[in-house]
């Protein structure tokens, strides 16, 4: 079959239909490998999520053939490709800057930043600021809370929680990975007041 170039970087050497109409099930290797390419080179995607700005794709994995040989040995069922695990600054997607994890501590570790809460006076007049997060492809209400520095509070320690507890089964390698990761997280500075924050959120059982 013709090669194929994907947003004039991409060549989709599959040699087989990767996007059948009959049964409608697209190839998982190309999807992932063609969402990957899109994300570093479509210019509308890239208006859209500036966030990817300066994301490239390594010139082995141009090629989708390569990219699929590597996607096969990995866990990659049920998860999602991320590059910022191994490295917080990567722009690069690589064999040697890619791994596989679930899709929730992918978003997770995605915004290090987030605060994580919003002002909602009307839900709640006395606790004002409501923290939540994702879990489970759901928006999960972590609860009600007075100040911004007790939601913001909140909301780190259950998202540290929930990282700890899926990074339990993980494989070996992702779990060292997510580690350092919250190792990194917890080390950055927080204000002396967030430390006297009360929290009562059912995932801080440690």
């Amino acid at each position: 079959m013709k090669e194929n170039i994907v947003f004039g970087v991409g060549i989709n050497d599959a040699g087989y239909i990767v996007a059948p109409r009959k049964p409608r099930i697209p190839c998982p290797f190309y999807r992932v490998w063609h969402n990957m390419i899109t994300r570093c080179y479509s210019a509308r995607w890239k208006e859209n999520n500036p966030t990817y700005s300066g994301c490239t794709v390594s010139t082995e994995w141009h090629r989708f053939s390569t990219f699929k040989i590597w996607m096969e040995r990995q866990n990659w069922q049920g998860n999602e490709l991320d590059k910022d695990l191994i490295s917080p600054e990567n722009k690069v997607y690589g064999a040697d800057t890619c791994v596989f994890i679930h899709g929730d501590i992918n978003k997770l570790i995605m915004s290090p930043n987030a605060r994580g809460y919003s002002y909602r006076p009307k839900a709640n007049p006395s606790a004002p600021y409501a923290a939540m997060m994702s879990q489970n492809g759901s928006s999960y209400h972590i609860g009600y809370f007075r100040t911004e520095e007790s939601a913001g509070r909140a909301y780190m320690l259950a998202r540290v929680a929930y990282i700890n507890a899926h990074a339990r089964h993980q494989p070996a390698h992702i779990r060292i990975l997510l580690t350092a990761w919250l190792a990194r997280f917890m080390a950055r500075p927080v204000p002396a007041h967030l430390h006297e924050a009360k929290v009562g959120s059912p995932l801080l059982a440690w």
